[in-house]
C-alpha cells in the first residue's frame, strides 16, 4: 500500500509540473499577445496622427489656394509681363485688352485659372505639394483629371462633401485631398458658355501632400515606441518567471507536507474505511428487506382478483421495473352500482413514486366512494395531489365508470391515453382528455362516452 501510494505520489509531482510548465507558457503567450496587441494599437495610433497631420496641411493648401483665386477671380484676373513662361492666354483671345502696350514691354491678362495653375507648378517645386484645379468638362486640357480625381469628381457631384485617401503617385505615397470648386458670380465671365450657373458645381481643387517627409519625421517615434513596449515586454517575462519559480517552490512545499500527511493518514484510514464498507454493506441489505418488505405491501394494494360481468372480461397486471413502483391499476364498485376502472402511472421510479402512488389510490377510493361522475372525481383529486406533488412529480391517469345496465362506457384521461378491445379483436384509442395530474391545481376533466 505505501509503495503503490509513493507512485501516485511521483506520478502528481510528475502532473504538476507539467502544469507549472502549461501555466508559464500560457502566462507568457498572454503577456506577449497584450504586448503586441498594445505596440499594434500605439503604431495605428501614430499613423492615424501622421495621417491627420497630412489631412490638416492638404486643408490648409486648400483654404489658401481657395482665397487666392478668389481674390483672382474678384478682381478679373492680373496682367503680367509677357515672358517665354507666360504668353498671352489664347481662351482670352475674345477678351478685350487682352495684351496692353506699355514703354516697358507688354502686359498680359492672365485669368485666375492660369494664375492659379503658375502658383500650383511654384508650390510642387519649392513645398513638393501638388494642387489641381480641375474639372469633368475643362476649357484648358492642363485642368484634365487623373483617374483618381475624375472618380471624386463624380462621388462631389453625387452628394460628396470632400474625398480624402493616400495613394502612389509617381512611386510615391501621397494624402489627396479634393473639395469642390461651385460656381461663384465672377466665374461666369469665363464659363457662362458652359451652361453653369452660380451655384453649380463646376469642378474641384485638388491638393496632393507628400507622406514620406511625415513618415520619416515619425520614424524615431515609431523606433521610441518600439523599444519600449520591447524593454516592458522583457520586464513583464522576467517577472513571470520569477512569481512562477517562487510559486513552484511553495507549491512543492505543500505538496511534500501534504504527502507526510497522507502516509500518515492512510495507517489510521484503513480500519476505518474496512469498518465503513461493512456498515454501509449492512445497511444496503437492511434497505432491500425494507424495499421488499414495501413491495410486497404495494403490490396487496392492487386487486387481487378482477370483478366478474357477464358478457366482459376484466385483467390486469402490474409488473414493478424495481422493487417498487408508481403504477397501478384498481376496480372500484362506485355508489350508483357502476364499476371504475382505473389505470394510473406517477412519474419516476422507485420509493417516491411508489409513495405518491399510494396517496393517489387512497384519494381516489375515497372520492369514489360518494362520487359518480369521473370528470368531477378526476378535478377533485388533481386539487388534493397538487398540495403534494412538488420537485416535477405528475401523475397520468385514465378513469373509466362502466355501467353494466346499458353497457355504457365514459372515461376522462388525465395525460393517459388508453385502448378499448372488441370482441372481434378492433379496439378503440381513449385519447387523453386533460393534462397530468399534481401539476396545476385549477385543471379541469373533461368527459368522453362510448356507446
Amino acid at each position: 500500500m505505501l509503495a503503490i501510494q509513493s507512485r501516485s505520489g511521483a506520478a502528481r509531482h510528475g502532473a504538476d509540473a507539467i502544469r507549472f510548465r502549461t501555466h508559464f507558457w500560457g502566462l507568457v503567450g498572454m503577456w506577449t499577445t497584450a504586448a503586441a496587441c498594445s505596440l499594434a494599437w500605439n503604431l495605428r495610433e501614430q499613423r492615424q496622427n501622421i495621417y491627420e497631420i497630412g489631412r490638416n496641411n492638404a486643408e490648409t493648401a486648400y483654404e489658401k489656394d481657395l482665397l487666392y483665386r478668389r481674390w483672382l477671380a474678384e478682381h478679373g484676373g492680373v496682367y503680367v509681363w509677357v515672358t517665354d513662361k507666360t504668353q498671352p492666354n489664347v481662351y482670352l483671345s475674345t477678351r478685350p485688352r487682352r495684351e496692353v502696350a506699355t514703354p516697358q514691354g507688354t502686359l498680359t491678362l492672365i485669368n485666375p485659372a492660369t494664375a492659379t495653375r503658375q502658383v500650383f507648378e511654384m508650390q510642387s517645386e519649392v513645398l513638393g505639394v501638388r494642387s489641381h484645379l480641375t474639372s469633368l468638362r475643362p476649357i484648358n486640357p492642363l485642368n484634365a483629371p487623373d483617374p483618381w480625381e475624375s472618380d471624386a469628381l463624380q462621388l462631389l457631384e453625387s452628394g460628396d462633401t470632400e474625398v480624402c485617401s493616400v495613394e502612389p503617385m509617381g512611386g510615391k505615397s501621397y494624402l489627396r485631398l479634393m473639395r469642390p470648386l461651385v460656381t461663384e458670380r465672377q466665374c461666369l465671365e469665363c464659363h457662362v458658355e458652359q451652361g453653369y450657373k452660380v451655384g453649380d458645381l463646376r469642378g474641384g481643387i485638388s491638393v496632393s501632400v507628400p507622406m514620406q517627409p511625415l513618415w520619416n519625421a515619425a520614424w524615431m517615434e515609431t523606433i521610441a515606441v518600439c523599444t519600449g513596449h520591447s524593454l516592458l515586454w522583457l520586464i513583464g517575462l522576467l517577472g513571470i518567471a520569477l512569481g512562477t519559480r517562487r510559486h513552484r517552490k511553495e507549491v512543492e512545499s505543500r505538496l511534500v507536507a501534504e504527502q507526510e500527511l497522507r502516509e500518515k493518514e492512510l495507517r489510521l484510514t484503513t480500519f476505518a474505511e474496512r469498518h465503513a464498507r461493512l456498515k454501509a454493506e449492512r445497511e444496503n441489505l437492511e434497505t432491500q428487506a425494507q424495499l421488499r418488505v414495501a413491495g410486497t405491501i404495494q403490490q396487496r394494494l392492487l386487486p387481487g382478483s378482477a370483478p366478474v360481468i357477464a358478457g366482459v372480461d376484466l385483467a390486469g397486471l402490474s409488473k414493478p421495473a424495481e422493487v417498487t413502483s408508481g403504477d397501478f391499476y384498481d376496480f372500484i364498485a362506485m355508489p350508483d352500482g357502476c364499476l371504475g376502472i382505473v389505470i394510473a402511472d406517477v412519474s419516476g421510479h422507485g420509493t417516491g413514486p411508489a409513495l405518491l402512488a399510494t396517496e393517489t389510490c387512497a384519494y381516489l377510493r375515497a372520492l369514489m366512494e360518494t362520487h359518480t361522475d369521473v370528470g368531477e372525481i378526476l378535478t377533485r383529486l388533481n386539487k388534493l395531489l397538487a398540495l403534494d406533488f412538488e420537485d416535477g412529480y405528475f401523475a397520468t391517469l385514465f378513469l373509466g365508470r362502466f355501467d353494466p345496465t346499458d353497457r355504457c362506457f365514459v372515461y376522462a384521461g388525465a395525460g393517459h391515453q388508453s385502448h378499448l378491445l372488441d370482441t372481434d379483436g378492433t379496439f378503440v384509442t381513449l385519447e387523453s382528455t386533460g393534462l397530468p395530474l399534481g401539476l396545476f391545481d385549477d385543471m379541469t376533466a373533461v368527459v368522453l362516452k362510448i356507446e
